[in-house]
């Protein structure tokens, strides 16, 4: 959660809200070289979401730009200037979204037949799962299921609807790569001996998959012009930098699950949970063990503050706990074990357990689950779905331990790298320390991962 409410947007509408890197808890590689520099290295985040800009670059860094889907530009926050740079201020004096205003998304290849046997039928039953008002509204949009896609939002002209849909396009991939190459050129990066950072999520792709499904037309024709847009940033480095000058890394923080109803129809376990039935056997649960005899009134009604069917976390109210001397430890168990009755609910861990590191470290699940925990954030109890399932009413999802999740490309290019493809277990917790390696600069300060020495040069 990148919400600062001590800063402010610029550029951006009035009533959107500030945002900035301050929850974030640990440095970035672009923070170590910000310090071994004394601040002259230059480190910009960009990505079509705030998150995706301000946390990779950190908390030192020089700026960070997302997008406005209120206003269609590239806007930052008072964390890091007091007003935006002239050159994106000019930047966003041309409208730059607003020339994807009724754009078409047709499909890159003239060969439709080939997405047809990579990806299988345009607009299938499973990619049509809203109920006709919201289908229609969606069509309306340029975001019904079947090729062509009209970008235009509901409006007759350039707005916020048409903002938001532009983001779940691959032109707003198409936006971000032009904006890289003016912060390139009018910031000067990699002009000067210091290694400067330039962090590019491009998001669109996430909000694709969440639409359409990973299995889809859609999500491999972005794939494949996302291709061409790096291609094309990378060239733009060449000539002005040098790749030989350049380190390039390429990765993603999550994949994208199958839609529940498309593994279903492949004999796979797929199936949707509806979140209020956990929320419903827990409370019973709950009541049914800790309210105290005789008592009219449910004593039990505040304990559980709430559950969040997107990270699958269980959370107390432990003011009211303590107010009743309800054993943590016991409630927790006692919600956990109510969740498992819910069908497609596979397993599920306590803050008791996570905290005190009482996991397998040769159990893959629990060893995901344990490096997600926050102790000041998490939930008191996480609960894991089976594999296919969803516990969310859209399309698709992702966040689960599974590998359709957590399998996505390490790509690591320039001096120091030695071309290859290695099979040896990776993640991209290995990036930073590599990176860090390959640029003599110290770890970031909570580097989990390993130096991917396979794919390192050999000093002589």
């Amino acid at each position: 959660n990148t919400l600062d409410e001590s800063v402010k947007i610029l550029g951006g509408a009035g009533d959107e809200r500030g945002k900035s890197p301050r929850r974030l808890l640990a440095s970035t590689l672009g923070d170590e070289l910000r310090l071994r520099s004394n601040g002259r290295a230059k480190v910009i985040g960009i990505s079509a979401k705030d998150r995706g800009a301000i946390m990779p670059a950190g908390r030192n860094a020089s700026a960070a730009y997302w997008f406005s889907a209120t206003t269609g530009r590239l806007i930052s926050s008072t964390y890091y200037f007091n007003q935006l740079p002239a050159w994106v201020q000019q930047f966003n004096e041309t409208n730059p979204s607003d020339k994807f205003f009724n754009a078409q998304w047709e499909r890159l290849l003239k060969d439709t037949g080939e997405y047809e046997r990579r990806a299988g039928p345009d607009a299938p039953e499973w990619e049509n799962l809203l109920g006709e008002r919201e289908r229609q509204r969606e069509r309306e949009r340029g975001l019904d299921t079947a090729f062509p896609h009209l970008i235009k939002g509901k409006e007759s002209k350039p707005g916020a609807d048409f903002y938001d849909v532009l983001t779940a396009s691959p032109f707003s991939n198409d936006l971000l790569v032009e904006f890289a190459k003016l912060a390139i050129t009018n910031e000067a990066l990699g002009a000067d001996a210091d290694t400067d950072v330039l962090t590019v999520g491009f998001s669109a792709n996430d909000y694709v998959g969440h639409r359409f499904g990973p299995y889809s037309q859609e999500v491999m024709d972005i794939t494949l012009r996302t291709d061409r847009q790096i291609g094309e940033l990378l060239d733009f480095v060449d000539a002005r930098v040098g790749l030989r000058n350049t380190i390039v890394a390429f990765s993603a923080d999550h994949g994208v699950a199958p839609v529940p109803e498309h593994a279903a129809s492949l004999n796979l376990p797929g199936a949707r949970i509806n979140p209020d039935q956990i929320v419903t056997a827990v409370k019973n649960a709950v009541r049914a063990r800790f309210s105290r005899a005789g008592d009219e009134k449910d004593t039990t009604v505040d304990y559980v503050q709430a559950f969040t069917p997107k990270n699958g976390n269980v959370y107390f109210n432990w003011p009211a706990l303590r107010r009743d001397g309800i054993d943590r430890e016991e409630i927790e168990r006692v919600a956990g074990e109510a969740a498992l009755t819910v069908p497609g609910v596979a397993r599920y861990f306590t803050r008791t357990q996570l905290e005190r590191g009482a996991v397998s470290p040769a159990d893959p699940i629990a060893r995901r689950v344990l490096h997600g925990f926050n102790a000041q954030r998490s939930g008191d109890v996480v609960i894991i779905n089976q594999p296919f399932h969803l516990i969310v009413n859209y399309t698709a999802d992702h966040s689960s331990p599974y590998s359709y999740d957590t399998h996505v490309p390490l790509i690591i290019l320039g001096e120091g790298a030695a071309a290859g493809r290695y099979q040896n277990a990776a993640t991209p917790a290995d990036l930073a320390p590599t990176l860090a390696a390959l640029l003599r600069v110290e770890s970031p300060s909570s580097t989990t991962g390993r130096v991917l020495l396979e794919g390192m040069k050999t000093a002589k």
